[in-house]
């Protein structure tokens, strides 16, 4: 009598045997979840992607710094001018110096002066040396976005 009825069961049970699967609602809601944790992994990759960008262009002017800090050291206060304004050095991302006419210009930096004749310790404002000079670097892009850096090097002009 039950093989009539068209329903699975057991001939003598009163009960209904239940087919495997999932319910169409759990379907449905579990779905609802793993969207809304995909949706909030989406929503962090721009800052992700934002935070490893600023992470590289932070290393690269570090390295620029670096590398113009080495040239200053290593040139004779002698020779100081032939490093300082109006001379360009030229930076790919990478803080690698490239050619001025290259198409992996990313940064632009330079080397200053400052005029005064000697120069203000930074740990005692009311002592200038007159054996120190300072150097500023420059750096900026060269499609002029962001905001220029400066760094001032103080370095020995005289004596030992």
């Amino acid at each position: 009598m039950s093989a009539c009825m068209g329903h699975r069961g057991r001939q003598g049970e009163g009960k209904w045997r239940r087919a495997g699967g999932f319910s169409l609602v759990e379907v449905v809601s579990s779905l609802g979840i793993i969207s809304f944790g995909l949706i909030a992994l989406l929503g962090l990759l721009p800052v992700g992607l934002q935070v490893s960008r600023d992470a590289r262009e932070s290393t690269a002017e570090a390295q620029i710094n670096q590398y113009l800090t080495n040239l200053a050291r290593q040139t004779a206060p002698a020779h100081w001018k032939d490093i300082v304004e109006p001379r360009v050095f030229t930076f790919d991302r990478q803080g690698l110096n490239v050619p001025e006419n290259s198409d992996e210009v990313f940064y632009l930096a330079s080397l200053s002066m400052e005029a005064s004749t000697g120069t203000v310790l930074p740990s005692d404002s009311n002592y200038v040396s007159a054996s120190l000079s300072t150097l500023r670097v420059t750096l900026k892009k060269s499609n002029g976005s962001g905001t220029a850096r400066i760094t001032a090097l103080h370095l020995v002009t005289a004596g030992n």
